[in-house]
């Protein structure tokens, strides 16, 4: 989601992320003329510990994540 979607304080991850998608695209289409196919996993959040202190701090980012939605490709 920080890939397509831009949050406050949550600009290292959204890169990050971004980076990678970029990444897998650039590596499908390098490989594909040999049949490789490339995939990643970006996993989106997940209830931990941390999201306990996140809530504590910033209460309605919870929210807003859960209100957001992938662009898709």
């Amino acid at each position: 989601m920080g890939a397509v979607r831009a949050l406050p304080d949550y600009a290292l991850v959204g890169a990050s992320k971004g980076a990678l998608e970029a990444l897998a695209r650039h590596l499908a289409v390098e490989l594909a003329p040999r049949g490789i196919r490339v995939n990643i996993l970006v996993p989106g959040s997940v209830e931990t510990d941390a999201w306990d202190a996140i809530r504590r701090v910033k209460s309605g980012l919870r929210r807003q994540f859960a209100e957001l939605r992938s662009a898709g490709w």
